[in-house]
């Protein structure tokens, strides 16, 4: 059985319009999508509607960041024409996503992070990585470093600025942790 995130039927009846949408560029409505926190226990979450040429519905470039780990982070396309899911995404972390057999071979299936997203002619979300993200060098920078991804982001997906340039993507940390003990507590300085 197949989950309902990663089947999608609008772009298996019609893969063309998918595959053009992918390649067209997109602007998003801001130059910096700023990734705020709701809560002090949710994620750092933050979108920018998209401009696509699709004829229904809405889109839009959404990025989060864990709360506590920052390096993990992911980038998403959402267009209602093709379902309510992310219908292009990128994973900086995680566990390696399991792509459906396609006589490759088993050893084949697993897709490790970080990875990109995308989904195939038969509307199935598969896992892939480019040359960078094969690189296991440049793919832990590309992990690590959210504005690396995001440009990587952008160029796979031709997602860009509102003037063409590169999308950036800005974590704002609304207060300090106060949390943590202050290391120099106690300490005697010379005069």
């Amino acid at each position: 059985m197949i989950a309902a995130e990663t089947f999608f039927p609008i772009i298996k009846q019609n893969f063309t319009m998918y595959d053009e949408f992918i390649k067209r560029e997109k602007p998003v409505k801001d130059e910096i999508v700023s990734l705020v926190q709701e809560s002090q226990n949710s994620a750092y979450e933050g979108n920018s509607p998209l401009k696509c040429g699709l004829p229904t519905g809405k889109s839009k470039f959404a990025a989060y960041a864990a709360r506590n780990q920052p390096h993990r982070y992911g980038l998403k396309i959402f267009a209602d024409h093709f379902g309510g899911a992310p219908c292009f995404r990128f994973c900086s972390s995680g566990r390696s996503h399991l792509n459906p057999e396609t006589g490759d071979g088993l050893p084949k299936r697993a897709i490790p992070t970080p990875h990109f997203h995308r989904v195939d002619n038969r509307g199935l979300l598969m896992a892939y990585q480019t040359p960078a993200l094969s690189d296991k060098q440049q793919a832990a920078q590309i992990a690590a470093n959210l504005q690396l991804g995001t440009h990587l982001f952008c160029q796979q997906s031709n997602v860009v600025s509102p003037n063409g340039g590169s999308v950036v993507v800005r974590l704002i940390v609304t207060e300090m942790d106060l949390s943590t003990p202050d290391p120099l507590d106690g300490a005697t300085f010379p005069l």
